[in-house]
């Protein structure tokens, strides 16, 4: 059913020709009517089940054990004054049932269950300036009678229902943020001429004037009362709290004085939120936040399809997609060391914004993700997408065994996977949930039998073996795409030579078998770079093999290994079986790895469907060494001198209270634990060999307490000691407080 439909069913509502009873059952059908079937325009702000947003205040609904005296029904501006005074609703028995960004047609479907349900005494209606701000976008089809029939469809069902009305005007704003050239004081101040006369003529209905006391010459708010030109500071709030309540004695003939927040108390709260605002380099003015809309969707000053474009709101509907390419080469583009396929490696995208902003996952089955790439996507998505610059956490799953087409055709299907996500996004919910998976271990190990240290497991050594899952659905259950961190290095097929996913590719196709061909699990490589499959014998095998074949030819390669499966006899019967081992093994690691995530989803019990959503980059520097000495693979000291300092590049999604922290660099575990146990977000996590925009990085980076391990890993790092693990601790700490604290 397209817009002129919907509204011709709900403007029927409007003709005071119809009887009462007729009038009952129109609108008795276009509730069902509307429920069942209506969609919002362009990008949907609720789904097609729940346009309304039923959903946002069923809950709150349920749990009112009186009725209220007055609930205020609107958009954004209503939705907001809760935040700032909560003290006013709670302590007047008033509730409030604002919703971001939702237009006179959409309050209107949810008025039964919002405002006639609850049966209070009289309702406060005010709406009209998403209907506005869409129609003058060219976004959606509000004309002025459209706008006028949905709120007076509002007032009868209260009429209806024994309700008292108070129509409140719309309030002031000289111009959209969306869309600043276009004037919208002189269209909100003929469609409050309507609203008023509708009120006047005689109707039972109380016309609430904020319009008149607030605004300026310019038709819009006071500068010193909003921070973006059609959303009140707290200090106009308390200036409508009076007019409003003024009001409601009138109706209601109360001769008790409600609370409204004092003038004093007012101004002392708008500048500690100027201070906190200013501190935090948020915008200031109408004129700050034009700017920052246009930064944010390189649009000329004008916003994708969404929600909420003249109601910009941090915690908005979630909208979610996924999408992902088969990247593997062709056998015949291998190179001749190859000994072929073994499995598929792909790219995954996770898309997901709230109607403010944009983000995304990008997960390559690969080693790293490739920053050639990551550049023409990051431009690309900025300039056509609407995902700002510093939006994507690009990430490696970092199987040892990956392969890809080259150059401009890897590009060109990432890019599309990235547009087919986000043209799949569709209104949704998040849930987080943590699980547990003993497959990894600390692989830094004084291996006893050789008298120095060498690479094995080390049962005693420090391993976090939790399995971070973040999962999305539709708003009707379907779905979406997972996004799952485990600290384990994919190494388990290096020796086949062989294209191969590894253990994180079998898991994503275990986890995506489980919930549809649509669905998308990717794999987020946590902090591993001191740890290894618990089960690795084969590689350990195969490993002595050739040094003994190595030494027959005499060669010593005890201490040093070649690339891959270099040098093996691939005759042997028993290279064969343990190469057929390590394949069967990633196929055993996944399919546990996958039951560990589809658990942890199964449990999962809160789901999050309106969100914040905040993402960051920063690059830290660190002072850096240079090694001066070799002697092999480990079981050395290192000589060292100072060298140049290294870049880390820090990445940040803060998706609602889940901080997904990004690091360019291949880390030591014990960093992530410390960044957990320190950050006051407990579904905090961190993804590693990420896309370091621009900064080289030092190779692996131990925690400070691992710098005595004569291993690979240590000995070849370029990070000098004491330096990069509070650099990444602290560095990701404050970029969590900046995201929420702005």
């Amino acid at each position: 059913m397209g817009n002129s439909s919907q509204n011709d069913y709900i403007c029927i509502i409007a003709d005071h020709k119809l009887s009462t009873d007729m009038k009952k059952q129109i609108l008795i059908f276009c509730f069902a009517l509307l429920s069942a079937s209506l969609f919002a325009q362009g990008f949907r702000q609720a789904g097609p089940s729940d346009w309304g947003n039923f959903k946002r205040y069923e809950q709150a609904n349920a749990q009112l054990t009186t009725a209220p005296l007055v609930v205020l029904m609107g958009d954004s501006i209503t939705d907001f004054w809760y935040n700032e005074d909560p003290d006013f609703f709670t302590r007047n028995n008033f509730a409030g049932r604002g919703i971001s960004g939702q237009t006179a047609s959409q309050m209107l479907v949810r008025f039964k269950q919002d405002v006639v349900n609850l049966h209070p005494k009289a309702v406060a209606i005010m709406a009209g300036t998403n209907d506005l701000c869409q129609h003058m976008m060219g976004q959606s089809y509000y004309p002025d009678q459209t706008i006028l029939d949905n709120i007076v469809a509002m007032c009868e069902l209260a009429e209806e229902a024994g309700i008292k009305v108070l129509l409140c005007s719309i309030t002031p704003c000289a111009h959209y943020m969306a869309i600043p050239e276009q004037d919208a004081g002189s269209r909100i101040v003929e469609m409050n001429k309507k609203l008023k006369a509708y009120a006047d003529s005689g109707k039972n209905i109380t016309y609430v004037d904020y319009h008149t006391p607030l605004a300026t010459a310019e038709l819009g708010l006071p500068a010193n009362g909003s921070y973006d030109g059609i959303h009140p500071a707290v200090n106009l709030y308390d200036d409508m709290e009076r007019i409003l309540t003024a009001s409601i004695k009138k109706v209601l003939k109360v001769k008790t004085d409600f609370y409204t927040l004092s003038a004093d108390e007012a101004e002392a709260r708008k500048l500690q939120s100027d201070e906190k605002r200013c501190a935090s380099g948020q915008p200031m003015t109408f004129e700050d936040m034009v700017e920052r809309v246009k930064t944010m969707f390189q649009g000329g000053g004008r916003a994708p399809a969404a929600p909420a474009p003249a109601q910009a709101n941090p915690r908005s509907q979630l909208y979610a997609g996924a999408a992902k390419v088969d990247i593997t080469p062709e056998e015949k583009d291998l190179p001749a060391t190859s000994q072929g396929i073994l499995d598929h490696c792909y790219v995954r995208v996770i898309a997901f914004g709230n109607g403010t902003t944009k983000a995304a996952f990008v997960t390559f089955d690969a080693g790293n993700a490739d920053a050639r790439v990551a550049q023409y996507v990051d431009e690309h998505a900025a300039s056509e997408l609407g995902i700002p610059l510093g939006n994507i956490i690009y990430n490696g799953t970092h199987t040892h065994s990956g392969a890809s087409v080259r150059g401009d055709e890897l590009t060109s299907r990432v890019w599309g996977a990235v547009k087919q996500a986000v043209a799949n996004m569709v209104p949704a919910k998040v849930g987080y949930g943590n699980g547990e998976c003993h497959l990894n271990v600390k692989r830094d190990l004084f291996d006893p039998e050789r008298g120095t240290w060498w690479e094995g497991p080390d049962y005693d050594g420090k391993s976090d073996k939790t399995v971070a899952v973040i999962y999305f659905e539709s708003l009707e259950g379907k779905p979406i795409a997972t996004y799952f961190n485990y600290a384990m290095h994919a190494v388990i097929t290096g020796n086949t030579d062989k294209v191969s996913a590894d253990f994180p590719g079998e898991a994503e196709t275990y986890i995506e078998s489980r919930y549809g061909p649509d669905f998308v699990a990717s794999f987020a490589s946590g902090a591993a770079g001191d740890q290894n499959p618990l089960y690795f014998q084969q590689t350990f095998d195969l490993r002595d093999i050739r040094i003994a074949d190595y030494a027959a030819r005499g060669e010593d390669i005890s201490n040093r290994m070649p690339p891959g499966g270099q040098g093996l006899d691939r005759s042997k019967p028993e290279v064969q079986r343990l190469l057929g081992e390590q394949e069967r093994m990633i196929r055993s690691y996944g399919q546990i790895l996958g039951e560990e995530v589809k658990y942890v989803i199964m449990m999962m019990r809160r789901f999050e469907t309106e969100v914040t959503l905040s993402c960051s980059r920063k690059t830290v520097s660190v002072p850096g060494r240079r090694q001066l000495n070799g002697g092999g693979r480990a079981g050395y000291a290192g000589e060292y001198e100072d060298g140049p300092d290294v870049q880390i590049g820090l990445s940040l999604i803060m998706l609602d209270d889940i901080p997904v922290c990004g690091v360019a660099s291949e880390v030591y575990n014990p960093i992530a634990v410390e960044l957990k146990q320190k950050s006051p977000y407990a579904r905090t996590m961190m993804t590693t060999v990420t896309y370091g925009f621009g900064a080289r990085g030092g190779g692996y980076m131990p925690d400070d307490e691992s710098y005595g391990a004569e291993v690979f890993e240590v000995l070849g790092s370029r990070y000098k000691q004491g330096y990069a693990q509070s650099a990444v601790v602290n560095g990701l700490l404050d970029m969590i407080h900046e995201a929420t604290h702005k």
